[in-house]
């Protein structure tokens, strides 16, 4: 119960404006939270120094099947909680040809399924890329199997950032689609909320501080190494600001045309 009132008393006092009342809720909130969590940096650290490892430029580009023989394309929408994931997926779910699926867990239990990730990833051979591409998106026709008119299924699972290399090497015609918001903005956000999953490093300022550091250098990573026709970013600030604009850049990556409805997407059931 302290937990819960200290964070909507942490919202309440933002809200007014009262940002030392606000953070001293905040602080303890977040204290109680993390006192019932176990978690040490260190393991992401290592986790994202073994994926960038594991997927040199060259593994990137030549670690892919042959292909996925598919006629709806996957698009992984990846980021940092609270960087306009959710925002970005209302708004193209909104579009006539494109289904959102919210936050699936799929690929993490494809890949648990393989297991010894990312050690796994430079022996993998052809036919365990195409088997892993192929459970995808059978999950994925089973969602969409009476809809017929639906090009793109969008996969809003932030923390897939862990695996867009490997997403390039089983579904080579997947998009992903990276949200980037300010830094502080992202953190700070996180900081507030008490999220319904246990995102770990969220509720200690240096323990985000740290987590983001390691999102950074591994989204850094992908951009230098993904193909651009695979990996495209979007700015949460321009996204708000220019949102006609920004959305036809994104259309124009996923091969779609033009669809006014996505401009009223907080009208779409």
């Amino acid at each position: 119960d302290r937990l819960l009132l200290h964070f909507a008393l942490g919202k309440a006092y933002l809200s007014l404006g009262k940002s030392t009342e606000a953070f001293s809720h905040l602080h303890s909130g977040n204290a109680i939270k993390r006192s019932m969590l176990s978690y040490q940096h260190s393991q992401t650290t290592s986790f994202v120094d073994r994926i960038i490892s594991a997927f040199s430029g060259d593994q990137c580009n030549n670690n892919c099947h042959s292909g996925d023989n598919t006629d709806v394309i996957p698009v992984f929408i990846i980021g940092m909680p609270r960087s306009g994931t959710t925002l970005t997926e209302q708004i193209l779910s909104s579009h006539s040809s494109i289904f959102g699926a919210g936050e699936l867990s799929w690929l993490k239990g494809i890949v648990e399924d393989v297991g010894g990730f990312p050690e796994m990833v430079p022996t993998l051979t052809a036919a365990q890329k195409t088997n892993m591409g192929r459970a995808y998106l059978s999950l994925a026709a089973n969602l969409i199997s009476d809809r017929s008119d639906i090009k793109v299924i969008i996969d809003k699972m932030p923390f897939n950032f862990f695996y867009a290399g490997l997403i390039h090497a089983i579904l080579p015609s997947a998009k992903i689609i990276h949200c980037l918001r300010d830094p502080v903005d992202t953190c700070l956000s996180c900081y507030s909320t008490l999220f319904s999953k246990d995102l770990n490093f969220a509720y200690n300022l240096r323990e985000i501080g740290l987590f983001y550091r390691d999102y950074i250098r591994l989204t850094d990573h992908w951009r230098h190494t993904l193909p651009s026709s695979c990996l495209f970013e979007i700015e949460y600030e321009r996204l708000v600001e220019n949102l006609e604009g920004e959305l036809r850049r994104i259309l124009e990556f996923l091969d779609l045309d033009w669809d006014p409805a996505c401009l009223e997407f907080h009208r779409s059931k």
